[in-house]
């Protein structure tokens, strides 16, 4: 039999361990830029501020659309896939090929949304804009050299 103690002790532990918290949460975006990293570090006025708001919002909302509508045929394929039975084919595959047209929808959103950024920015804030992307793009290439050596093909 468990000694009382040790009840008590593995009572205590593992309250312990449930109400440790978790990991914060990540920080939010720099600058709101709203997965668009081409604006980080990029000082906007007050008039594209409210411009990127604007867009970001449109933006948001065509996507709402979009996704109701993927899930629902994510649902409608998890559900031909779960059936008992025999799978209609032709149906599953027209599911999925309505899934990938609406992907290349939302995809064309996201591009018309960065085109659309692209345009509020002036030309010296693209450049900007470039130039710390191409600092980041070198850095991650050193950073991807160092995991990632290749290695000799030559026995030592």
């Amino acid at each position: 039999m468990i000694p009382m103690t040790m009840l008590a002790f593995g009572a205590v532990a593992s309250g312990n361990a449930i109400a440790a918290p978790g990991n914060p949460p990540p920080p939010p975006m720099c600058g709101g830029s709203h997965g668009f990293p081409m604006l980080h570090g990029v000082d906007l006025t007050a008039e594209q501020k409210t411009s990127l708001k604007k867009i970001f919002k449109e933006g948001h909302e065509s996507g709402k659309a979009l996704h109701t509508q993927e899930r629902t045929l994510h649902d409608q394929i998890a559900n031909q896939l779960m059936t008992p039975g025999k799978i209609d084919r032709s149906q599953l595959d027209s599911l999925v090929q309505q899934q990938s047209a609406l992907h290349a929808k939302e995809e064309a959103a996201r591009i018309d949304t960065a085109v659309k950024i692209h345009d509020l920015l002036t030309t010296k804030q693209l450049t900007e804009a470039k130039d710390r992307q191409d600092k980041i793009k070198a850095l991650m290439d050193q950073i991807h050299q160092i995991d990632h050596p290749e290695h000799d093909d030559q026995d030592d």
